[in-house]
């Protein structure tokens, strides 16, 4: 991605047009892939208009706070700072959630967890059981849990971070759309009861191996560091996550994870070494196995 400085001026009183075109002239010289579609969100965000205003309002001047704002918001897109960072949100599950810097992006690799849960969900209601209790680990923006919870309401979550900022941004999601669970600060499940055992284990945990950070695409590296790294294999926490969800988890409870790209058949490995029962994988839309489920069937 070329740097900022590359960039050309915005013309002295531009048009939502030129201004629009302006902005996909600097990407497109930067290499970006969705230039159209990020000029379009960008110019939106720094106008306040809609993606179909920016095009039946195409002859309006730009006022120079508006060209101020659109040029600092191209900058900091041409310096590797993700789109989702610079609306302040990201879709997810058809959700429209607030992102910061504070948290990782929600992606659609994610969903593929959230649907899977919803089916396991399903079972267990069929077979009667009235309220499924669900931890959600390293919930960052809370995507997960909002998800989940707003496609079957009749669910006890408990959303759970290490960062005391990201538990900021998942509680103003959740009260955003009115959810009721709870945010706890807590690293994996250190100081969660293990006196009271919950049906289901949700994470989508750190799993690039800490060497590949560097190799990560710019943008990418602009994501808490805290959400990416996942130590030396890139399973660090995962192992940890195996073994401590056994004692959180009812007899036949679920751990459900995503994991990277090449890490399911270690990571069923590890499962089953730590005694959880019909390992299985599900696949994401690019046929990539990207989750890891696995029931923990010893009595507790």
């Amino acid at each position: 991605m070329r740097n900022e400085s590359h960039a050309a001026c915005l013309e002295q009183s531009p048009t939502l047009q030129s201004a629009l075109a302006w902005a996909k002239d600097c990407f497109l010289q930067a290499g970006l892939d969705s230039r159209r579609v990020e000029a379009e969100l960008l110019v939106g965000k720094a106008l306040g208009v809609s993606r179909i205003e920016i095009y039946t309002q195409s002859e309006r001047i730009l006022t120079e706070e508006e060209k101020k704002k659109l040029t600092v918001l191209v900058k900091r897109r041409l310096q590797g700072e993700p789109v989702s960072y610079l609306l302040g949100q990201r879709e997810f599950f058809s959700l429209s959630l607030f992102v910061t810097e504070d948290v990782l992006i929600p992606r659609p690799e994610t969903e593929l967890l959230v649907e899977k849960a919803i089916h396991v969900i399903d079972e267990k209601f069929h077979q009667g059981v009235k309220k499924l209790r669900v931890l959600d680990v390293g919930t960052g923006s809370g995507a997960i849990s909002i998800a989940l919870k707003q496609e079957r309401p009749n669910i006890d979550i408990v959303a759970i971070d290490k960062s005391k900022a990201a538990l900021k941004v998942a509680q103003k999601n959740r009260d955003h759309f009115g959810m009721d669970f709870l945010l706890l600060r807590a690293n994996l499940l250190d100081g969660i009861s293990n006196t009271e055992s919950v049906d289901m284990i949700l994470s989508n945990p750190p799993y690039i191996p800490s060497s590949q950070i560097q190799t990560l695409a710019k943008e990418v590296q602009k994501e808490p560091i805290l959400a990416l790294d996942g130590g030396e294999d890139g399973l660090r926490l995962i192992r940890r996550l195996i073994l401590d969800a056994r004692d959180r988890l009812c007899p036949f409870g679920l751990l459900m994870m995503e994991v990277g790209d090449g890490q399911t058949e270690e990571v069923c490995l590890l499962m089953k070494q730590a005694g959880y029962q019909e390992v299985g994988i599900a696949k994401d839309l690019a046929q990539i196995p990207r989750i890891v489920f696995g029931k923990h069937a010893k009595k507790r």
